[in-house]
């Protein structure tokens, strides 16, 4: 990939109007480095969030045990077989569906 092209991505991913990943872009670029760190940074800020919002008094949106540790490979992991397991359109966020993930793989009880 040209690296004037990739720079001019990566600045559109950051801006609002690209807040999201959809599925398509995913699958297209998910084997590209950048791509696995932005799904390792979206992992690591829904974590800190579910935490902070059970910290103060909230549900949590999942519950992990705190004995459990990821790894950007577990994380890539576990979108990619709740992307396998739904027929989620091409047009739907990465995002969502992680939530979606983490959410049947950790219900809260």
């Amino acid at each position: 990939m040209n690296k004037g092209v990739f720079f001019i991505f990566i600045f559109l991913l950051s801006s609002k109007c690209f807040a999201e990943l959809p599925l398509k872009t995913y699958l297209e670029m998910k084997s590209e480095n950048f791509t696995t760190s932005y799904i390792w940074g979206m992992a690591r800020g829904m974590l800190w969030i579910s935490t902070i919002q059970a910290d103060a008094g909230g549900k949590a949106l999942f519950c992990i045990p705190t004995e459990q540790s990821f790894s950007g490979e577990d994380v890539t992991n576990m979108l990619d077989v709740e992307i396998s397991k739904v027929n989620y359109k091409e047009t739907d966020p990465v995002e969502m569906i992680f939530l979606f993930a983490l959410e049947k793989n950790y219900p809260c009880n």
